[in-house]
């Protein structure tokens, strides 16, 4: 039953780094059309830069499902230099506490 959960959080995190990818090529791709809509026609479309926005914001949001889960975030390592292996086990349990609340509040 573990198994298969974590399996499918697996599976889940992978499918939101990959949306979070394809929103950032698509939102390239408008950009890269509102440019060239620009410069040409002089002429701009307000939807464009409103999907952009709202991709990018998606692509940071769903992405970051994905960073959590291949632990590549950005962390203060120096800081467990000076800590012991209890003190370090105890500022990531209340690390990992606050963010829980922080994403429970949101």
């Amino acid at each position: 039953m573990i198994k298969n959960y974590l399996k499918f959080c697996d599976y889940t995190a992978k499918a939101c780094g990959a949306f979070a990818v394809g929103a950032l090529i698509f939102s390239i791709l408008v950009i890269v059309e509102l440019v060239f809509e620009r410069y040409f026609f002089q002429r701009a479309i307000t939807w464009q830069t409103e999907l952009v926005t709202m991709l990018l914001v998606a692509s940071t949001f769903i992405g970051s499902a994905y960073v959590l889960s291949e632990k590549a975030h950005v962390s203060m390592e120096w800081i467990y230099d000076f800590l012991s292996k209890k003190n370090i086990i105890k500022l990531i349990l209340i690390s990992k506490m606050a963010f829980l609340l922080f994403k429970n509040i949101i």
